[in-house]
């Protein structure tokens, strides 16, 4: 895959992220329902999980644009491809299945097993 078409997969995903986050941002209607006073406490249980998935949703996505960004950024630095964290060079496979990867296989298996088991190194 050549780096131009890169840029426009990450550029498409980042157009995409950003109408997926307006979608989430733009759902105010969950705060205007009325409480039925029959099951107020119901209503109002059922409001919090949802306004709790939307800021977890939120979460995801903001983390994946400012993901799709850092590659965007490396593009144009001259140092796409190359893994955060050890300087060594990604495979084209793991790119090409995620364009905005910024780790090695190794690095992120790593990354993945501290974040497993906190304090173990």
């Amino acid at each position: 895959m050549k780096i131009n078409e890169i840029r426009k997969v990450l550029e498409k995903e980042q157009q995409r992220l950003a109408v997926e986050l307006g979608i989430y941002s733009g759902s105010e209607s969950d705060t205007d329902r009325t409480v039925s006073p029959f099951n107020k406490k119901m209503e109002a249980a059922s409001q919090i999980s949802e306004y709790e998935q939307k800021l977890v949703n939120v979460r995801r996505i903001k983390q994946q644009i400012a993901e799709v960004e850092h590659a965007l950024n490396k593009i144009q630095n001259g140092t796409y491809g190359t893994c955060d964290n050890c300087g060594k060079p990604i495979p084209e496979g793991r790119l090409k299945a995620i364009p905005q990867a910024n780790l090695c296989l190794d690095c992120k298996t790593r990354q993945h097993q501290s974040l497993l088991r906190p304090g173990v190194r």
